[in-house]
């Protein structure tokens, strides 16, 4: 059976997850219409079947508008509006072993045996959560992984080119002007961040 976007409507093979257009979970095509989002409604996370019963619970207890979109046997979409996603997202990432050791003993086995070691039973969970400087709860995501990257390999960089200035100077026979550029950037390459 095929699968479809519901916000989108486009139709993919059964295998795809996600809309690579919206981002969105991907559903049969015979549940469509129940998954289609309503305005603002954003995906919280992909979660096993039991740990969705367990996010409902939750999301009830904090009169958190929500709904449930059943994937497929394996996965459950849970999906809340935009403007409490985030902080959602993070507290969750936080206290994920909290919410599972709520499980009853004979539900358990099946929930850690699916997602990623550190959050299992939650599919596409973010790689970490932290307190900013402002006090607000963050979430790890890929941009951020990215930028740290390139923070991190912009110091050897920039160390390294000084180096070669470095040593272009001295091959040259003294150039002072290569040694103050290539010293320049040695040191502020040793004291970039990494």
């Amino acid at each position: 059976m095929p699968v479809v976007c519901p916000v989108c409507r486009d139709e993919y093979e059964d295998g795809v997850g996600t809309c690579p257009d919206d981002g969105a979970t991907l559903v049969p095509a015979d549940r469509v219409e129940e998954a289609a989002p309503p305005p603002g409604d954003e995906s919280l996370g992909t979660f096993h079947p039991r740990m969705a019963v367990e996010l409902r619970r939750l999301l009830e207890l904090r009169g958190v508008s929500h709904r449930l979109v059943e994937v497929d046997d394996e996965r459950t979409e849970v999906r809340v509006a935009a403007d409490v996603r985030d902080e959602l997202r993070a507290e969750l990432t936080l206290s994920w072993g909290q919410l599972l050791r709520v499980l009853p003993p004979d539900d358990a086995p099946p929930v850690l045996a699916t997602g990623p070691e550190s959050h299992p039973g939650w599919h596409d969970a973010p790689r970490g959560a932290w307190v900013d400087s402002a006090g607000q709860l963050r979430v790890a995501t890929d941009e951020d992984e990215a930028l740290a990257d390139a923070e991190r390999r912009l110091g050897p960089v920039v160390a390294g080119v000084g180096a070669l200035l470095l040593l272009l100077g001295w091959i040259q026979g003294g150039s002072d002007l290569l040694y103050l550029a290539g010293g320049i950037g040695l040191v502020v390459g040793v004291l970039l961040p990494r």
